[in-house]
């Protein structure tokens, strides 16, 4: 099974890589980010170093893909300080990315994490799906 990372540089997108990396099922990586650190350097995996919104990018990068897991995103007050790169990230790039996949691998499972700013405060103990919605933040709604 091939598996695509986009957002491998982050914190939790390189402990899902090494994780991955460890599983005998996973027998291809494909890390993305724009920039991936010195540790990301994984015997099953192959490094995409750029932006996932470019098209020639992704195409590479998810080339026979089963599974696309994204992880990239625009945080808290990074999203709240630049708006226009918080929605180029964390809406219009990663829609691009489901639209590619919709339209050139169908079968492609996709995880999408989201954070749990999406929703309104106070928080139950558990968040369910049946938790509203009701973000305080820009990056609360964009996800």
């Amino acid at each position: 099974m091939k598996v695509a990372v986009i957002g491998a540089g982050g914190f939790v997108g390189s402990k899902v890589a090494e994780i991955l990396c460890d599983m005998p099922e996973i027998s291809a990586l494909s890390l993305v980010d724009r920039v991936l650190p010195d540790t990301v350097n994984l015997p099953k995996a192959q490094n995409f170093l750029g932006d996932f919104a470019d098209s020639s990018l992704r195409e590479q990068a998810l080339s026979g893909a089963d599974a696309v897991i994204c992880l990239a995103s625009i945080l808290g007050g990074a999203a709240e300080q630049n708006y226009a790169l918080a929605r180029r990230v964390n809406v219009d790039a990663t829609l691009d990315l489901i639209e590619h996949l919709r339209d050139t691998a169908p079968a492609t499972r996709f995880v999408f994490a989201s954070t749990v700013a999406a929703y309104a405060k106070p928080l139950p103990d558990p968040v369910t799906d049946d938790t509203p919605l009701g973000p305080t933040m820009v990056y609360g709604a964009q996800k």
